[in-house]
């Protein structure tokens, strides 16, 4: 797992869809700078493709559209689902 802490949420994203992990976002207060301030697991952990991961960013949770059933939002700042 790498160190995602001082990334932006999508260069967070990218890197974690790159990696094959499944993640879920989390908003962390003010600023709303959209930057990462926490994570599960830890940096160093060793995960296998698929494994989850709780990213925290500072990003305000947007009103979300219904999304398509049989499917959950992943990301309440950008209303990503999947």
């Amino acid at each position: 797992m790498p160190d995602l802490v001082g990334l932006t949420r999508t260069e967070a994203s990218q890197l974690l869809r790159t990696m094959g992990l499944v993640f879920w976002v989390e908003t962390a207060g003010q600023p709303l700078d959209d930057i990462v301030v926490g994570q599960t697991p830890e940096p160093g952990v060793h995960l296998s493709s698929g494994a989850e991961v709780i990213i925290r960013a500072r990003c305000l949770a947007a009103p979300c559209p219904t999304n398509p059933a049989g499917t959950l939002i992943y990301d309440p700042c950008s209303c990503d689902f999947r």
